[in-house]
């Protein structure tokens, strides 16, 4: 099915209801900046391999417990490996764990609703 096929099967109330979503989401400046953060940590923990400036888990031992300087910008560990190289690469673990958790309280909320609405009396108490 085309695009063009595809707009013709919209109702025109659901295209108004989304032109007013958009509007009211434009015109909230805490939620556009909600999403702006929202993408950059999307973006990091999808490239974070391009956007680290050095390998998290290689340490310089010559090279611990340094303050932020231009070449180690959030400064170094007990290890010497770059601080903002492991943030970088910890905003993916981040993600996966946030969304383990949604799925699976998603899943178990879906399921005892599910079978709470079927079953109802006692279960639905």
């Amino acid at each position: 099915m085309s695009s063009a096929t595809a707009g013709h099967l919209e109702s025109p109330g659901i295209r108004k209801t989304r032109a007013t979503f958009w509007w009211r989401f434009r015109r909230n400046k805490l939620a556009v900046f909600g999403l702006v953060v929202v993408v950059i940590v999307l973006i990091m923990a999808v490239f974070s391999e391009l956007l680290a400036p050095t390998p998290y888990d290689i340490g310089i031992i010559t090279e611990t417990r340094q303050s932020p300087s231009r070449s180690h910008w959030f400064g170094t560990d007990g290890v010497g490996r770059d601080v903002l190289s492991r943030v970088i690469f910890a905003t993916r673990t981040s993600i996966i764990v946030g969304l383990g958790i949604v799925i699976i309280s998603s899943t178990i909320g879906v399921s005892l609703g599910s079978l709470a609405g079927f079953k109802g009396g006692w279960f639905d108490t």
